[in-house]
């Protein structure tokens, strides 16, 4: 069980990373692609934290295209669980 929760760890861990470099090289449909992927990653598991990881970082490749209307709503999701993760 523990190496199975290891590569899931990692796999998220690698979607964060692999989106960042695609958002650092302005390749903004890649970098959604992997953001999807932690965030589709994160819900399964249930990572609250790592949930609103990836709506923020969708929501920053959304800003940085111009789409703000895209951008608030996952900005605003990712406020929304910080908020809870603090209040937890």
């Amino acid at each position: 069980i523990h190496t199975s929760l290891k590569n899931q760890v990692d796999i998220i861990n690698l979607n964060r990373d692999l989106g960042k470099i695609y958002r650092e090289q302005k390749n903004y449909p890649h970098a959604l692609t992997y953001y999807a992927q932690l965030l589709t990653l994160s819900k399964k598991d249930n990572l609250t934290t790592d949930i609103a990881s990836a709506y923020n970082n969708i929501g920053n490749v959304y800003r940085l295209q111009a789409n703000y209307t895209k951008a608030l709503e996952n900005l605003q999701a990712a406020l929304a669980l910080k908020a809870q993760i603090e209040d937890a």
